[in-house]
């Protein structure tokens, strides 16, 4: 008389697959993530114009005017713990205008040069000075603007992901 087959559970076995499905899950998603952070940082650096000369400024909120091409230097970083994209500008380093890309999207209170570097003496001795105004500057949006531009095709980026 022939045994009927029998089936053995293997916890070992389903957990290795398991793991090989979250782990191409895993994989897809970062894959995917970065993808879409690229298309959201592509839509930015077209958002900013080239400025017609160094009077030429974009109104407040449309998208800043480039007259250095710095804002265009954008990066995208995928942080794996939190299973996020960060997008946004490089910091101008070496620069005391490190925070001019937050200041352009968001606006804020800052100091603006408005002459050329004078000599001015203080107490007895000359020094070299940069004259400038406080004043608050209204928002000129780009990154925020780019990404409801790239929301409409995110999803698409999903779609037979795990094919």
């Amino acid at each position: 008389m022939d045994m009927p087959l029998s089936y053995r559970w293997m916890p070992e076995t389903i957990v290795v697959k398991h793991r090989n499905i979250m782990l191409k899950v895993t994989r897809v998603g970062e894959y995917i993530l970065r993808k879409q952070g690229y298309m959201v940082m592509q839509i930015a650096k077209g958002l900013i114009k080239d400025a017609a000369g160094l009077d030429d400024h974009a109104a407040p909120g449309h998208p800043p005017l480039s007259h250095t091409g710095k804002l265009r230097r954008m990066e995208y970083k995928y942080f794996r713990d939190s299973n996020s994209v960060r997008v946004g500008p490089k910091p101008f380093e070496g620069t005391t205008y490190g925070v001019a890309p937050a200041l352009l999207e968001f606006g804020g209170h800052t100091t603006v040069p408005t002459a050329e570097m004078q000599w001015k003496t203080r107490d007895g001795k000359k020094v070299l000075e940069q004259p400038s105004v406080a004043t608050n500057l209204l928002p000129r949006p780009y990154m925020g603007p780019a990404l409801e531009l790239a929301k409409p095709q995110l999803a698409a980026f999903w779609q037979n992901a795990m094919a």
